[in-house]
């Protein structure tokens, strides 16, 4: 493998490191939003409830996006790695399949597991209050 062609995969990794810490970022965000608002008890449970589920639903969206970019720059990653000729691009638009959109991300299991258990916890935290 060429020197360009090494140079050129680390950086495309370094921007899927990027996008994977921004993604582990907001999922610490949101927790500890979830948390913050957790202690607020003193407010009335509608609208603990709510401002709850609406930042949920706000952090998912963004998360998935994150993924989504994630996702199309791994696409990205592979069709370097298997040209034989290096061009630098980091042109992400011609990834465009159903896992690398945005649906297709908000709907993978790496975000519905923890943001459904986040609102599955919110209303269950409400039946306890």
């Amino acid at each position: 493998m060429s020197e360009s062609k090494i140079k050129h995969l680390e950086f495309i990794q370094t921007v899927i490191q990027r996008q994977a810490n921004s993604t582990f970022q907001i999922k610490a965000w949101s927790v500890a939003l979830l948390v913050g608002l957790a202690g607020l008890s003193r407010l009335p449970a509608k609208e603990v409830t709510i401002a709850g589920i609406g930042s949920v639903c706000l952090f998912w969206i963004l998360d998935a996006y994150y993924l989504s970019k994630e996702r199309k720059f791994r696409a990205l990653y592979d069709s370097v790695r298997v040209k034989k000729d290096t061009d630098f691009s980091m042109d992400i638009s011609q990834f465009q399949d159903w896992k690398c959109s945005w649906l297709g991300s908000i709907t993978a299991i790496a975000v519905v597991v923890p943001y459904g258990a986040m609102l599955i916890g919110i209303v269950i935290f409400n039946f306890v209050r």
